[in-house]
């Protein structure tokens, strides 16, 4: 959305402006637990296919199906006043993978001022194929995945085997196909949420949950294989960022977790691009830095797995190679105090609707502070703005609400756009040549915020061979 700008509406939108950034100040100023910004780290500030990390900030997202993101007054990017950087979209498996690119990411490759990119996100659904419809006995917190596909497929395998067993290839090599055509990055986030009992591809639906850190069960085995042959599919036609596409693949865990390590899901290193977790209604420091879940068994320590220095992760094939995290899925309640625990915690109470100046401290600078200051790799966040019988998260839950999020999502830090590539070609100059002081120089010179490492170019001199007298020849012209 864009405002037009006369000379009557600059100046309300300077001090606007302004006005935002002295809310945001004093929303910082009334707490403690402030950091200087860390620096992200070198080795993953590159490209991934189209998408570029470079050295600071994040791409801003959403989830907003209820109201298609630009639909007033409660679309999230007419209420922010910005569009999305990643607009996310999720869709249940209905006897196979969900035929792609949709309508939705046509749309969003299409948008060239700013670039958008798609979050598209393969779910659990009815007809999932799955081993078990009931958890086995003795597992402690339940299973609730609606599934009931125990059908075993034309391999004589069950449950997720299949989709390993070659059963959908062809519908899975269809959408990565139509999703490396699109103009721009895809985010593919694949089986996520995989360690939440709900889901028909959750260890115990599968197989067995293993209890032991770094011993996969069964289950968790059989994720494993599943989510390695459709990476392998994609790379099979050139979809996949290492051969050359443009999706990149996400591997991203819920905020809790029913029994279980989340760890003992991954599918190695050579599967994944990017570390994802919902964060669910959590700070940082609560969902990815805690060796004590609030709810469930294992650790919610996803930030140091994704940073690579989590004792013990290569027997998952997790090296100390650091890659990006994103924040798949976040928001947060009216009412609710929010405290944040773990490693880092401060031990204080957040809250979405909390006064300016006093505790409950306000959740967007404590989103803020953490993203720019203690949690630097986290290269993407993307929110919530919908809403169901159990919980409202939206971002107009009031004009203070509004107002809060609005300055955190137009913050400097949350700014960050996919450009699409620049192709830049047949440059071509025409003027008189000679040699020593006569010589024809040309050139020209690469340059940008985001670029951050070498690129390729073709360069080509040449000239006439016979002069404009149909007799001299022009000295051999070069590239240097």
């Amino acid at each position: 959305m864009k405002i037009p700008q006369t000379k009557s509406t600059m100046g309300t939108r300077v001090f606007s402006k302004f006005r935002n950034i002295v809310v945001l100040l004093c929303v910082l100023c009334a707490s403690s637990s402030l950091h200087a910004q860390l620096p992200r780290t070198s080795s993953i500030v590159k490209s991934y296919g189209r998408l570029v990390v470079p050295n600071t900030g994040i791409y801003w997202g959403a989830e907003d199906d209820g109201n298609n993101f630009t639909t007033g007054p409660n679309g999230i990017e007419f209420v922010l006043g910005r569009t999305m950087a990643i607009r996310r979209k999720a869709y249940n498996w209905d006897n196979g993978p969900k035929a792609s690119p949709t309508s939705f990411e046509f749309h969003n490759a299409a948008l060239t001022d700013p670039h958008v990119i798609s979050m598209v996100c393969q779910h659990t659904g009815s007809d999932f194929p799955v081993k078990f419809t009931t958890p086995r006995t003795g597992f402690s917190s339940g299973g609730d995945w609606s599934s009931t596909n125990t059908i075993a497929g034309a391999s004589g395998k069950t449950g997720i085997d299949r989709i390993t067993a070659g059963e959908w290839d062809a519908q899975f090599t269809s959408q990565f196909n139509g999703l490396k055509a699109l103009a721009g990055p895809v985010i593919y986030n694949l089986f996520y949420e995989f360690n939440g009992q709900g889901q028909a591809y959750f260890s115990e639906a599968q197989g067995a949950a293993a209890k032991t850190l770094w011993s996969p069960g069964t289950g968790e085995i059989a994720y494993r294989d599943a989510y390695r042959h459709i990476r392998g599919l994609a790379d099979a036609c050139d979809a996949s960022i290492n051969h050359g596409g443009n999706v990149i693949f996400v591997w991203c865990a819920a905020g809790t977790t029913a029994e279980g390590y989340f760890q003992n899901y991954y599918p190695g290193d050579d599967y994944v691009d990017f570390i994802g977790i919902d964060l669910y209604r959590r700070t940082f420091a609560t969902g990815t830095n805690n060796a004590t879940p609030i709810l469930g068994s294992g650790d919610d320590l996803i930030y140091k797995f994704a940073e690579g220095t989590q004792a013990g992760s290569s027997a998952v094939e997790r090296f100390n190679s650091v890659k990006p995290m994103i924040v798949c899925e976040a928001g947060y309640d009216n009412g609710v105090d929010y405290p944040d625990s773990g490693t880092d915690g401060d031990g204080r109470n957040y809250r979405k609707d909390s006064d300016l100046a006093t505790a409950p401290l306000n959740i967007e600078a404590k989103l803020l502070d953490d993203l720019k200051n203690r949690y630097p790799d986290v290269i993407a966040y993307v929110t919530w703005n919908v809403s169901d019988s159990n919980h409202f998260n939206v971002v107009d839950q009031s004009a203070a609400s509004r107002a809060r999020y609005k300055t955190l999502a137009n913050d400097p830090y949350c700014g960050l756009f996919y450009d699409a590539p620049a192709h830049l070609a047949n440059i071509s100059t025409r003027m008189r040549v000679g040699s020593g002081d006569e010589a024809l120089i040309g050139g020209f010179i690469v340059q940008g915020a985001q670029i951050q490492e070498s690129r390729p170019a073709r360069h080509r001199a040449f000239s006439n061979t016979i002069g404009s007298d149909g007799r001299s020849r022009k000295p051999d012209p070069g590239v240097a």
